[in-house]
């Protein structure tokens, strides 16, 4: 229960020593709620900002096992990347849980290039297991499905330790 909030800031520059000169920043808002003794509301809100010759490797990318679960990792990249995601966690029996998530999410040059057209959707459902009780430590199998509006098939299967978010 509670609020997470994380912000970063890079300006790289040639009179610091950069061949390239950009600004680049990430903004992760995450919110929790308790709506039952076993069954919590996790929402966040992911936004990456960028201008200039801004690295391949640093471009926002749309997808992978935290974020746009159904897409590869950088399945989608540009300078901008804005996502929102919801995930319903709940008890299933004992130490084995259930989630139900959904997100929506874009990238584009330019602040002003985002279309609602364009948006991305994706969502899904996983299985946990709470590998230790005291310290809230679930492993987790995910299987997200993404938008079939653009006829794209594909889906994402993932096997991982903690949460996504």
């Amino acid at each position: 229960k509670g609020f997470w909030f994380q912000s970063s800031f890079v300006r790289a520059h040639k009179i610091f020593g950069s061949e390239v000169t950009y600004i680049s920043g990430i903004t992760d808002f995450r919110y929790y709620q308790q709506l039952h003794p076993r069954h919590i509301l996790a929402l966040q809100f992911y936004n990456q900002y960028g201008r200039g010759d801004i690295p391949f490797q640093l471009l926002g990318r749309l997808g992978g096992a935290n974020r746009m679960r159904g897409y590869y990792m950088g399945r989608y990249r540009d300078r901008n990347y804005t996502m929102l995601q919801a995930e319903y966690r709940f008890q299933i029996y004992a130490r084995l849980g259930g989630v139900v998530f959904f997100g929506v999410g874009e990238v584009a040059p330019t602040i002003n290039d985002y279309y609602v057209k364009y948006v991305r959707t994706a969502g899904g459902c996983g299985l946990r297991f709470k590998v230790r009780k005291e310290r809230n430590i679930n492993i987790r199998l995910d299987f997200g499905m993404y938008d079939l509006r653009f006829r794209e098939d594909t889906y994402g299967v993932y096997f991982s330790i903690m949460e996504a978010f």
